[in-house]
């Protein structure tokens, strides 16, 4: 699971493992000397798998960044300006965390009486029909439904608002002619439910004794709590203003410079990787690829191939423009500071050490995002923000 959540954090940024190219550059060679050493120092004293020893030699990284160079024209890149974002976390978002701890904690039990209502939460059997056959994954059992969540096809749930506990509707409806399977398209249907039962919703109340049962007595005063609460979100909402100042720079950096061609086989590789991901959630959810990219994306395939091959190029156009500047100004981390923050991404990402992290990714992509992180701080500290 570990590694198809990594996966799609490639979808995300550019933490692409790096093809390998020839390097005869002396320059280049002393880089890759003291990249290489950098990682080396990172994992002594660690028992090396063959796969780590193998991709601790950074001559792709810098060979890579030599290339990236030889296509890439730069533009302005310092001194970008940006809008300053102001954070603040107001009583209402306060509120709106509160109400959802409440929500976690709340005790739902079973009514076997009663009539179903908008935002019930309801426990339901129902088995479809198409042309008075039941077909396929249109049945289940003891099934939880939020009524108002959309979960089901238009007139689902609304028909059941008035349902008593117990009674069994029938619900001609129709599939809508998007519907992400093509088989249902357009086509009527008709669903037989009964109404299990309802579930009532008890809050706790907000009061020190419920605050110390929920954080095992971490904090025992509702005040405490609330400012612990306030310090996380304020914490979040720093950390979404970084990001977006981070994503505004980005986008002034594909406009400003410019991308003369990319590799192909990095390319092609970024692509395999998103189809892979999505190719595995669909056996994971026992679904067709087609029907896993249409109900997601309201794609066909061949349009989601498009947009993972743009996609793709955006995310490259970003690293190469990223690691051009960064070896243009000289800021790419080295030595004792490239294993630090090569350690430091490594614990981000839920590994303890770089052999493990390298078995799986290869240290290219920790060293990689070591080197972005760089860059980024770099441009954002150069950059005009007001």
């Amino acid at each position: 699971m570990r590694r198809k959540i990594y996966i799609l954090m490639l979808c995300l940024s550019f933490l692409l493992i790096s093809c390998k190219k020839e390097n005869n550059s002396s320059e280049d060679a002393e880089s890759t000397a003291q990249a290489t050493e950098a990682v080396v120092e990172a994992t002594e004293g660690a028992e090396a798998t063959e796969s780590t020893i193998t991709s601790v030699n950074l001559d792709e990284v810098v060979a890579s960044i030599q290339s990236y160079k030889d296509n890439v024209t730069l533009g302005t890149y310092k001194g970008l300006e940006v809008a300053k974002e102001e954070v603040e976390v107001t009583d209402e978002e306060l509120q709106a965390k509160v109400d959802s701890i409440l929500e976690e904690n709340a005790d739902r039990p079973k009514l076997e009486e009663g009539e179903v209502k908008d935002g019930d939460m309801i426990n339901i059997d129902f088995t479809g029909y198409i042309d008075g056959e039941a077909f396929e994954n249109g049945s289940a059992t003891g099934y939880d439904l939020t009524i108002g969540s959309a979960a089901f096809i238009d007139g689902f749930e609304e028909g059941l608002i008035g349902a008593k506990v117990g009674e069994e509707k029938e619900l001609d409806l129709t599939f809508p002619e998007d519907y992400y399977s093509e088989d249902l398209q357009g086509k009527d249907v008709m669903f037989k439910v009964k109404v299990n039962y309802l579930y009532d919703k008890i809050l706790p109340e907000w009061n020190d004794a419920f605050v110390a049962e929920v954080t095992s007595s971490e904090y025992t005063t509702t005040k405490d709590y609330e400012d612990k609460l306030r310090a996380d979100l304020l914490v979040e909402e720093q950390a979404t203003a970084d990001s977006n100042t981070q994503q505004l720079l980005l986008s002034q950096l594909l406009t400003n410079c410019e991308v003369k061609e990319f590799p192909q086989d990095e390319l092609d590789s970024f692509v395999q990787k998103l189809k892979d991901y999505y190719t595995d959630m669909a056996d994971e959810y026992n679904m067709a690829y087609e029907d896993l990219i249409y109900s997601l994306f309201t794609m066909q395939p061949e349009q989601m191939d498009e947009n993972m091959l743009q996609n793709a190029k955006t995310v490259l156009a970003q690293k190469m423009i990223i690691l051009t500047i960064g070896e243009v100004e000289g800021i790419l981390p080295k030595g004792n500071d490239l294993v630090t923050k090569v350690q430091e991404v490594v614990e981000q990402n839920g590994y303890t050490d770089l052999d493990t992290f390298a078995a799986d990714f290869g240290a290219n992509t920790a060293v990689e995002e070591a080197y972005r992180i760089a860059v980024m701080d770099w441009l954002v500290a150069n950059a005009n923000i007001k």
